[in-house]
């Protein structure tokens, strides 16, 4: 993780981090759904 570009993350621990990215793809792929 590079401190300079994620300066927002650096003070939540990795697992919550990777909870969010993979919170949000789920929200993508419910919103593509809703697309089709």
């Amino acid at each position: 993780w590079d401190s300079f570009k994620f300066t927002g993350f650096a003070q939540v621990p990795e697992p919550a981090t990777m909870l969010l990215l993979f919170a949000g793809a789920v929200a993508m792929l419910k919103r593509r759904r809703r697309d089709r």
